[in-house]
């Protein structure tokens, strides 16, 4: 659970990192430290928001697959994980 509370974090830092260098927020855009970080970060996320992307329908500008994201790893995981887990428990 703590993972996931952590990745979620990822995704959160990742995306403000993705605003500010996008709308070139204080001239940013050109400090290494933050387009390295969002590389970094990218590694991470990129992979799971990828296949999200392909299911959503085209918004323009407006990406909603970092939510759904956020969504699935805040709610739906810890949710199977415990009820799971009781399941489990359950049946022992």
């Amino acid at each position: 659970m703590c993972l996931l509370k952590a990745y979620g974090w990822v995704v959160i830092v990742y995306c403000l990192i993705s605003m500010v260098i996008g709308f070139d927020l204080g001239g940013l855009r050109n400090n290494r430290f933050l387009v390295t970080l969002y590389e970094i970060l990218g590694r991470f996320v990129e992979p799971l928001l990828a296949p999200i992307r392909k299911l959503l329908p085209d918004t323009g500008m407006l990406d909603l697959s970092p939510i759904i994201l956020l969504l699935l790893v805040q709610v739906f995981i810890p949710y199977l994980l415990r009820t799971s887990v009781g399941w489990l428990y359950m049946s022992l």
